[in-house]
């Protein structure tokens, strides 16, 4: 930041009064001017978000870095109250994403679920794959991993290809289902688990969108299951618990029900997170087929 100051120095780098050059004081000779100073509310931010995370962070290359920004910026004048404008001077718009990743460290660094948005700041996550491996450990720690099958390929029926008006390639039509969890003694399926990471929003609320449907009908006719749920991450709310599972919407076409559901996962990152959320989780979606199943 650029700040008018008057200061003593033999260098001359601002405005001198002519009676000091001839009879210049110990220090140097006193100029006024405008010069350049680290010392600023955003550089603050960022140095206060930068000795935050060096408690929290083990990688010896991240630290060694974290600590040469704290060095850099230091000293700065303690930040107090909210900073209402985000947005740096024109001058400064390079560091804009940086300004706004230390504000979100400040403000908690967290994850915050936003209908169809993850803000995860400093990262870039492949979100719908991670939701979905992340059920399957779930559901692996509920049920046994002998009982749950991943992406395991169904056969839908054929796909036959023509040329002048014969056929000159046959092959299968397949479906691949998130998660099977199957019964326990018959192995055959008890319900199918879909990870769906973007829900279809209509009067603000989530619903099943058609091709969520379709898809689910196709997966229900290559597994032979009549049990298909959908799970879509709950929009956070204050007074749910961590994997509480509730019913959105039902479906039923002929004897096939499918459920869309929406599952709990704040708080996911404390400390025996996934076990409550998988034990909590898992009681819950069978209490919603036994009511509302087929």
């Amino acid at each position: 930041m650029y700040t008018n100051r008057s200061f003593t120095s033999f260098e001359i780098d601002g405005e001198v009064d002519p009676e000091c050059l001839l009879q210049p004081s110990p220090e140097g000779f006193e100029q006024f001017g405008i010069l350049y100073n680290r010392d600023n509310k955003y550089n603050a931010v960022i140095l206060t978000a930068a000795k935050q995370l060096l408690s929290q962070i083990r990688d010896p290359g991240t630290i060694s870095q974290l600590e040469r920004m704290v060095f850099a910026l230091s000293p700065q004048r303690q930040t107090n109250g909210f900073i209402r404008n985000r947005t740096l001077p024109s001058r400064s718009v390079r560091w804009q994403p940086l300004f706004e990743l230390s504000m979100d460290v400040l403000n908690g660094f967290g994850l915050t679920l936003n209908s169809g948005k993850l803000w995860a700041p400093g990262y870039v996550l492949d979100t719908w794959r991670v939701w979905q491996d992340f059920l399957k450990i779930s559901m692996r720690l509920c049920f046994g991993s002998d009982r749950v099958q991943s992406q395991v390929s169904r056969v839908l029926g054929t796909k036959e290809r023509f040329l002048g008006g014969n056929i000159i390639q046959t092959n299968q039509s397949n479906v691949r289902p998130d998660l099977i969890i199957n019964n326990v003694q018959s192995n055959t399926p008890y319900f199918l688990l879909d990870a769906k990471y973007k829900g279809n929003i209509k009067d603000g609320h989530v619903a099943i969108s058609e091709q969520d449907l379709y898809e689910s009908l196709a997966f229900s006719e290559g597994t032979g299951c009549k049990n298909i749920l959908l799970a879509y991450p709950a929009l956070s709310s204050a007074q749910s618990e961590l994997g509480q599972t509730e019913i959105f919407e039902r479906q039923k076409i002929g004897d096939v029900t499918v459920i869309g559901v929406q599952i709990e996962i704040k708080g996911i990152s404390l400390t025996g997170g996934l076990s409550r959320f998988s034990r909590k989780c898992a009681t819950d979606l069978q209490a919603i087929l036994v009511k509302w199943g087929a």
